[in-house]
């Protein structure tokens, strides 16, 4: 079977079973060239590298008796074929000739960059090389770093090498770097400085410590400051570089040190107006500024933004990432709708740029923002420009300005709700990066702080918008617990049975439980506040009234982690997070008895120790949990019979019970609820064993009721008349 018609079979039936023959005759025509434009030789190759070991060894003597043929071939076939000719060497020795040949050709700029650098990569996991053998990657690939398709392959590869050969890797880097310095130093033109200036650009995100140190050294800092007032290229290219070294903190201080003066006269140039903005921005050194500069800083973006160039936009939507962190920038975009239509616009436009996507979502995130909210949340939105640049918190003149509380809600219904953002956000997310996503969960949480627009929210698919979020784990602690916000208040807000049509409720189960506190756990990587568990319970508790809530039970009570966080909750020292917790046991409880084992099996040690605190708990001074309690004890009791029978012969419990009803039967809620109890035990109580019949004191307190009760209710009244009868001696 010749390779054409071979790969046509393919075509039709991936699973066709080939012959090992059929695969070694297409090889051998595929390494003459011997195919047509139409077929796919690199599905063949790896097809025949899998299927047959005789084919496989066919492939392996191929590439080792001549890997410069080898290379030509696969290079040609695709990158699918990486792996094959990688797995062809089993010896880190055996493999040296295929390094070699592909330092020849970056040498020689062979037009299959893409392909050496991705082969290398597989390389360099695979084998331990000595650093002698790899050590011409430096070279080969910082004078390539100009290419596109390059970039992210180097950073891959850098990072590999300084992983596996620290120092000497980045000895040699600085060496070449500093040569190249050297070299540009003897130059009557610009080339040399602008690959210098080209490297440190691309190489600062991953190995900011290095480049900082080629940065700030005299001779390249004397270099640049020569060479930029000659050439308007190279004083460019040295605002970006200065611009992507604000990653780095000792780089940033240097450049706020010495460098201020310098860029705000850029800013009267137009070729450098933007870029200068930009540095004095991630500088932010606003305290060394004069007051007319940084009143530009903003405009100068907010003006750029109106243009169509793409690369300015990229700038311009970064710099106001920064820049809204501060409150005045805040109003001042807020006060602009063209301004706030373009960046809603860049958010919902599913062609946008991961990179200008994630810097609208900033902005965006930051306009939302309603005062006070989570603690240290200024610091927190510092820390969500990580992947522009690592900052300290702003000044605290920043920090003190104040905003227009009225002017935040108006965007946040203008802008995100009306133009829908939670909706087309909902439909991107699977397309998003980590960070953007983060935004987006900061976005949610932002606009649920306002009580008025959950409704909206969730009719955009707020709620399964902030499941997915959580979902997935590439966002950080700090951005999860917003999310987590986000999705308690709108569960507590609305009516679950809206929600939760088209999916169960128990998909938001472990989130509301990840609020709540782990006894067992300390070292968690994010704080919970009081009011966490508080909204988590009160979240739950909404489910509870949920028509199906039995496997809301069921599963509560099969999960062991879940539980030791409910008894947990019931002892909590914080009255409101203790109430929640009963309340929620009291929902369960009344359409379920899944819950009810855990207080009610006195055949469990657990379980009677758990009824016993219940029994304490009544003795609270928080009428609201006693009359959760109250409650638990009045549902079980009238529901189920055995159980009735069985509390009629507990004391403790009846003797609470009793002097809930002597000293607070005033409480209409709480009387009722401890009025069914003790009919309902009444009742159930086994022949000869009586607690309550002839008691003095349960007559009391049946009298004090019927006082209290007067004629509010003719069905309550007659129950302790019935009661007070039956009781009498």
């Amino acid at each position: 079977m010749d390779v054409n018609t071979l790969s046509q079979k393919l075509n039709e039936d991936l699973k066709l079973e080939i012959s090992p023959g059929d695969y070694i005759h297409s090889v051998d025509q595929i390494f003459e060239g011997s195919y047509g434009n139409e077929i796919d030789p690199g599905q063949i190759l790896v097809r025949a590298f899998q299927d047959h070991r005789a084919s496989n060894g066919h492939i392996q003597e191929l590439v080792r008796s001549n890997v410069s043929k080898a290379l030509n071939v696969f290079s040609q076939c695709g990158s699918s074929t990486i792996p094959v000719i990688a797995e062809c060497f089993n010896e880190t020795s055996d493999s040296l000739p295929l390094l070699w040949e592909i330092r020849r050709r970056l040498r020689c700029n062979d037009i299959h960059t893409e392909y050496l650098l991705s082969l290398t990569i597989q390389l360099l996991n695979k084998f331990n090389y000595d650093f002698e053998n790899v050590r011409f990657l430096v070279r080969e690939i910082s004078l390539k770093m100009d290419q596109e398709a390059v970039r992210p392959l180097a950073l891959v590869i850098f990072a590999i090498l300084d992983k596996q050969f620290k120092q000497l890797f980045d000895d040699h880097l600085i060496g070449f770097l500093e040569s190249l310095i050297i070299e540009a130093q003897s130059e009557d033109n610009e080339k040399t400085i602008l690959i210098v200036i080209n490297i440190l650009t691309e190489l600062y995100p991953a190995l900011s410590a290095l480049c900082t140190r080629i940065l700030l050294g005299q001779e390249f800092q004397d270099l640049l400051n020569e060479r930029s007032k000659s050439d308007k290229r190279v004083a460019a290219r040295t605002l970006q570089l200065l611009s992507i070294a604000c990653v780095d903190e000792t780089a940033r201080s240097y450049i706020a040190e010495h460098y201020l003066d310098l860029l705000e006269e850029s800013l009267k140039i137009k070729e450098f107006k933007l870029y200068a903005t930009l540095v004095l921005i991630k500088t932010w050194a606003f305290t060394k500024l004069k007051p007319n500069i940084i009143n530009q800083l903003g405009p100068n973006l907010m003006e750029t933004l109106e243009d169509t160039n793409e690369e300015s936009e990229e700038i311009a939507i970064e710099g106001l990432a920064y820049l809204s962190l501060r409150p005045s920038t805040k109003a001042l975009i807020r006060a602009h709708g063209d301004i706030c239509l373009k960046i809603i616009e860049r958010i919902k436009d599913e062609s946008v740029g991961s990179t200008n996507k994630y810097g609208a979502l900033v902005i965006c995130a930051n306009l939302s923002k309603l005062p006070g909210g989570a603690p240290n949340s200024e610091q927190s939105s510092m820390l969500d420009l990580k992947s522009y640049s690592e900052l300290k918190t702003p000044s605290n003149d920043a920090a003190e300005e104040k905003e227009d509380e009225d002017d935040i809600i108006a965007f946040n219904q203008d802008y995100i709700l009306d133009l829908d953002v939670i909706g087309a956000l909902k439909t991107q997310l699977k397309q998003l990066t980590g960070s953007s996503r983060q935004q987006a969960g900061q976005i949610l949480y932002n606009v649920t702080r306002t009580k008025e627009n959950i409704n909206a929210c969730i009719k955009q698919g707020g709620v399964v918008m902030a499941l997915e979020i959580l979902a997935n784990s590439d966002i950080n602690s700090d951005g999860r617990v917003f999310v987590l916000r986000a999705l308690t208040r709108m569960l507590i807000l609305t009516n679950p049975a809206t929600v939760f049509q088209r999916f169960s409720a128990l998909n938001a189960l472990p989130y509301l439980f990840e609020l709540l506190p782990d006894p067992d756990d300390s070292d968690k990587e994010y704080s919970l506040s009081t009011r966490d568990s508080f909204e988590a319970l009160l979240a739950l508790t909404n489910l509870a009234t949920l028509s199906d809530n039995d496997d809301l039970g069921k599963k509560i009570v099969a999960n062991l982690k879940y539980w030791l966080k409910i008894e947990n909750s019931i002892v909590d020292e914080t009255k409101e997070v203790r109430r929640s917790s009963l309340e929620l046991c009291c929902n369960l409880m009344a359409n379920s008895l899944h819950l009810a084992v855990k207080f009610f099996n006195f055949d469990n040690p657990r379980s009677v120790r758990n009824f016993k605190l219940l029994v304490k708990l009544l003795y609270l001074d928080d009428i609201e949990s006693q009359r959760a309690v109250a409650a638990i004890f009045a549902n079980i009791a009238s529901t189920v019979p055995f159980i009735a029978q069985e509390l009629s012969t507990k004391e403790e419990l009846i003797e609470a019970e009793i002097q809930l009803l002597q000293t607070q039967s005033t409480d209409r809620e709480l009387r009722h609820r401890v009025l069914v109890f003790f009919h309902s035990v009444l009742t159930a109580a086994p022949p000869g064993i009586n607690l309550l019949k002839g008691s003095d004191k349960f007559l009391r307190a049946l009298l004090t009721a019927k006082t209290n009760e007067g004629s509010s209710s003719q069905e309550y009244s007659s129950l302790i008349e019935s009661m007070i009868q039956t009781v009498r001696p």
